[in-house]
């Protein structure tokens, strides 16, 4: 147990924060030895005696009872626990392996064998004893779980208020006495603003030291000529600096202009009330030589930001939150690279992990696929996109009555119509309200003008916007669609076949003759016809009705 301490502390005792991690892998490895020493009836039994092949039975009866294994429906209550054990037993095993051929052949050789039978059953039998249940535990966990991401409106009340926080810091640490409450709400504020604004995860900012403030840095001038205007503006508006991320990946961070401002001010008080010398993190404690914890701050102000799901505001499901936005944005491969090594992980576990919802995504653009197949029009789906796929299923209805393939016709005369006469008088008041400021700037140059023709004026501007108002309302009409036959539209076929195959609408004149003369179509107004051979030549087969 001490050997295998000895290891934990050589990989993960360089870091304060991963004394806890520690701390709880021995104390898992002491409840399984426990548990072993009650199943065997050995009170004095150690780690070294469960690394026995003759034992492996009892090891494994001893980490399903640790972990709480139910015999009747074959899973765990904490499965995690189980498959934890798993990992400590045979890092434990090969710590006694290392050990024992260092020693020497001559000196532990029964060890030496023991332990490589025992690897080589943990190899052979663990995960089917174990690690398959705990895995299935955990998958079914995850089926069919809700999967929630922060609403859009609380992540906007979050970052009003976390700037409110920060102006009124600034502020009141700019007046040349700084207090140790003001240091220290404005450096949570600025910690948490980090946090949103780059969706990190909570650590990497809060272990944030002052030499990675200080080597910041702004766009290489070398590779902003190749850019746009816009985003030139950006590299100068905006500070990159990098931090040390997971798996001491080395991770970016962008600021704006009111943090590195913040931040400033925070890094020139920080002696001044209380802060260490020789702490060398950025969001230090008073006092003390560790750090602030952002999930900590980042919850405090979730809760006072007023926002409705404040639950939901924290920084794993803020990464979730960004990697949903990026599949609707529909990033290329490169951007999607780029975006995920922002985030500080592998490309992979984007698509894995921070692209939430999935069910949203399957719905809107699978089921096209899935209503195309069932309906046997798959001709046409060659060479599209999921975004170009267009669906018309009778479960479906469509909003937009012009929409292609439509067998609804609304009437379009009168929509545009409407739609322009609401556009025209739109800007005619528009140009009234002009005309009238116009008049009024120069009443006030010229003494001429009286008060009395300036209130005619208001009574005709008001009673000009009144008329226009009344007649906008007399003008709309209610479209009422009706579904087309398949004795009409063999009709408009038969009719209009030689446009269908040169892919030409037929005149007015030509329409009007038809009605005169095709009983099945007396009832659709000329306008409906043509617009009907218009949105059926818009398919990839105009004739796939038939």
């Amino acid at each position: 147990m001490k050997q295998l301490a000895d290891g934990f502390a050589l990989s993960h005792g360089h870091d304060a924060d991963n004394f806890a991690h520690i701390r709880n892998k021995l104390r898992e490895l002491g409840r399984l030895c426990i548990t072993y020493r009650e199943i065997t009836e050995q009170p004095n039994a150690a780690l070294t005696d469960l690394i026995n092949p003759s034992r492996f039975n009892d090891v494994v009866k001893a980490t399903r009872k640790t972990a709480g294994f139910d015999e009747e429906t074959n899973l765990y209550p904490t499965p995690s626990l189980a498959l934890k054990l798993g990992h400590s037993l045979k890092a434990a095993a090969e710590v006694l392996l290392s050990q024992a051929l260092s020693d020497g052949p001559v000196v532990d050789d029964a060890s030496e064998n023991k332990c490589q039978r025992f690897l080589k059953l943990y190899n052979m039998q663990w995960s089917r004893a174990v690690s398959s249940n705990a895995l299935r535990t955990l998958t079914d966990h995850k089926r069919n779980h809700p999967q929630y991401i922060p609403v859009t409106s609380d992540i906007a009340k979050l970052a009003k208020c976390l700037k409110h926080d920060m102006k009124t810091g600034v502020q009141a640490l700019s007046q040349g006495d700084p207090k140790p409450e003001v240091w220290r709400s404005l450096s949570e504020a600025t910690l948490t603003s980090i946090l949103l604004f780059n969706r990190k995860r909570s650590g990497e900012v809060s272990k944030l030291k002052v030499k990675d403030f200080e080597n910041r840095q702004n766009g290489q001038s070398s590779v902003i000529d190749g850019l746009s205007e816009w985003e030139k503006a950006l590299c100068k508006s905006m500070t990159r600096m990098e931090i040390v991320g997971k798996r001491r990946r080395t991770v970016p961070v962008i600021l704006t202009r009111d943090m590195v401002e913040s931040m400033e001010l925070l890094m020139k008080n920080r002696m001044e009330v209380g802060v260490p010398e020789d702490n060398k993190f950025f969001f230090a404690l008073l006092h003390s030589q560790n750090h602030k914890r952002g999930s900590d701050t980042l919850r405090e102000y979730a809760n006072r930001c007023g926002a409705t799901k404040s639950q939901l505001l924290r920084s794993t499901r803020l990464r979730k939150h960004i990697g949903t936005v990026s599949q609707i944005i529909n990033l290329r491969d490169n951007e999607l690279d780029i975006l995920a090594n922002f985030l500080g992980h592998d490309v992979r576990v984007h698509r894995q992990f921070y692209r939430l919802p999935e069910e949203t995504v399957q719905l809107a653009k699978v089921s096209k696929i899935l209503l195309n197949m069932d309906k046997g029009t798959t001709s046409h789906l060659a060479g599209r996109t999921l975004d170009q796929l267009s669906v018309e299923h009778e479960d479906v209805p469509l909003d937009d009555p012009l929409e292609a393939g439509s067998d609804c016709e609304p009437e379009p005369a009168v929509l545009k119509k409407d739609s322009l006469s609401s556009v025209n008088e739109t800007d005619v008041l528009q140009d009234d309200s002009v005309n009238v400021g116009a008049e009024a700037a120069a009443m006030e140059i010229d003494p001429s003008f009286s008060s009395t023709s300036a209130d005619e004026t208001d009574v005709c501007k008001m009673n000009k916007k009144k008329t226009k108002k009344s007649r906008m309302q007399k003008k709309k009409r209610i479209c009422i669609k009706k579904a087309w036959s398949r004795e009409e539209k063999q009709a408009v076929v038969s009719k209009f076949r030689e446009h269908f195959l040169k892919l030409t609408l037929p005149k007015k004149q030509e329409i009007e003759a038809v009605l005169e003369s095709c009983y099945a179509l007396r009832e659709r107004p000329w306008t409906k016809i043509k617009d009907f051979i218009r949105n059926c030549q818009k398919k990839q087969d105009p004739l796939d009705f038939l």
